[in-house]
């Protein structure tokens, strides 16, 4: 299954695009910031280990309420660190995937060790747009199996052996051609991650939370779900 922005041509977009532009999404609703869709206020910035885990389970506790019609969640990821905006990527979890009780925000480490705010993708179908910084993929052209392999594993933080990385930045560009500007990556079926997905370690203060945004269907109203395990209710919804 393609979507539009498998065809973008040209730069990437440096501004965030709608899920319509993204994803081919026409459900009617927008994409909004963290802290406005969760209404999130206190504490403001995330000091303390205490602080980052009520963030986590206020953001779970309501994460349900943004599943659009087709099933999915969708994350919008701009990195704001000091003066640098990065380009955007996107994002979108099936969540019927995820294990009952099971949360779907995570804290998780890349491999510098630096602590993000995840998605708990282990199981779930999983997309991902970027930009396409080795553009490899020419307009009207497929790209090899091999190719898209070793994207995959990059985009995974797996390490590449020299004659996978040579494979990869190999080849001339031919500046007659149209080259595509994202990169999408589908974790999907049998390649399902076996790994958290991490959306930004810059999420501690409302200034960098402001380059983390959810989609929030129309006509959705956010709910909580509180885990009871009373008589026969496992959670509740208020």
């Amino acid at each position: 299954m393609k979507i539009p922005a498998e065809e973008w041509v040209g730069d990437y977009p440096r501004t965030i695009e709608s899920c319509e532009t993204v994803w081919g999404l026409t459900q009617n609703g927008e994409s909004i910031l963290f802290d406005e869709a969760f209404d999130w206020v206190k504490p403001k910035n995330l000091t303390k280990p205490e602080h980052i885990e009520r963030y986590l389970n206020h953001l779970n506790e309501r994460v349900e309420s943004f599943v659009a019609d087709d099933g999915y969640i969708y994350i919008t990821v701009q990195w704001r660190s000091g003066d640098m905006v990065y380009d955007p990527m996107y994002l979108k979890f099936k969540y019927a995937d995820l294990s009952e009780g099971e949360p779907f925000f995570i804290q998780a480490q890349d491999k510098w060790n630096n602590t993000h705010i995840s998605v708990n993708s282990i199981g779930m179908d999983s997309w991902k747009v970027t930009k396409d910084r080795q553009r490899k993929r020419v307009k009207d052209v497929e790209q090899s199996e091999d190719l898209t392999l070793l994207m995959d594993k990059l985009m995974q933080g797996l390490t590449l052996t020299p004659q996978e990385f040579a494979k990869l930045k190999g080849g001339v560009r031919n500046n007659s051609l149209e080259y595509y500007s994202a990169y999408v990556a589908k974790w999907i079926g049998d390649r399902k991650p076996r790994w958290a997905i991490n959306l930004s370690k810059y999420y501690r203060q409302p200034k960098h939370r402001a380059g983390l945004m959810i989609f929030q269907p129309q006509k959705n109203k956010v709910q909580q779900k509180v885990k009871v395990n009373l008589l026969n209710w496992d959670f509740l919804l208020v």
